[in-house]
């Protein structure tokens, strides 16, 4: 019953959207949320007004540690697409400006085991803020403003994880900025596992890609309504997806924390961009239910 309702659901939204889009584009011009919110609470926010990083919220690197993923070591051997720099921010007045770059960095990686993998030569550099050593999560309303660079092979997201168990995670907006629609789209997915107390089982998506204004002309609200039985995805305030699969809803069951973050997608046109790009955001907030 839930995938008939979620589909004439999604379908509806997704038409909505579209005639907005393309008859009432002044609706999403200029969205400015105030901080409070009616009926919510906040629990977590940086408005990025302090011209530098606040590093008692956020850590640069991973929340599992490192500066880079290590499957393409592990599972290609062969280096991977992005290292996530300290110092790749600038602030411009409230706005926070994530850069990538393409300056090369030289790593080497001994694994958990102790196997060293020896040195690889990772070709990007990009911000990446996580919020797993000051604050998570469980349910409540997650909400960005952000603005994507036009820049060919981008990657950036706003996305929410647990250092408790993977899956979950609920990625808010994916942009692959290289697409055909690439600045007029983003992704929406949520990552779970068909088994969730197998760790040999399968990952799997729930990808959506939502059909949007030029994501690079303005800045935009893009949230997360995570509630018990169903979760929520909007864009500038207007509901954009539902999801009530039970098997997805019953794997988000930890409290989760948040990852902005730059990145490159070399398939994508990414050797052919004007190196820095940004990936801005202007502030995130989160909310509890009162």
């Amino acid at each position: 019953m839930w995938r008939i309702r979620d589909w004439f659901t999604n379908a509806f939204l997704a038409i909505r959207l579209w005639f907005y889009v393309t008859f009432n584009p002044k609706r999403f011009k200029g969205v400015d949320n105030p901080k409070e919110k009616k009926g919510w609470d906040m629990t977590f926010n940086d408005e990025f007004d302090q011209g530098k990083l606040d590093r008692k919220k956020w850590k640069t690197d991973t929340y599992f540690g490192l500066r880079f993923h290590p499957n393409n070591i592990v599972d290609k051997g062969v280096a991977p697409d992005m290292y996530y720099g300290d110092n790749m921010f600038e602030f411009d007045g409230s706005v926070m400006k994530q850069k990538a770059t393409n300056e090369p960095k030289k790593i080497k990686y001994v694994d958990w085991d102790g196997k060293d993998w020896g040195w690889f030569t990772i070709p990007y550099r990009v911000g990446q803020i996580d919020s797993s050593k000051s604050f998570n999560q469980k349910y409540g309303y997650w909400e960005i403003k952000s603005k994507i660079t036009p820049e060919p092979g981008s990657w950036p997201a706003f996305w929410m994880v647990s250092t408790e168990e993977y899956p979950p995670e609920a990625d808010v907006y994916e942009i692959y900025t290289g697409k055909k629609w690439g600045m007029k789209t983003f992704a929406s997915n949520f990552h779970w596992r068909d088994n969730p107390d197998n760790e040999n089982d399968p990952k799997l998506m729930n990808p959506v890609s939502h059909r949007v204004l030029d994501v690079s002309k303005d800045f935009h609200t893009y949230a997360w309504e995570w509630q018990p039985n169903k979760m929520k995805i909007y864009y500038d305030n207007m509901l954009v997806r539902v999801c009530t699969n039970p098997k997805v809803i019953a794997q988000f069951r930890t409290p989760m924390h948040v990852i902005i973050n730059n990145g490159v997608y070399p398939e994508q046109g990414a050797a052919g961009a004007n190196y820095p790009t940004y990936h801005e955001v202007d502030y995130v907030r989160v909310y509890k239910k009162k």
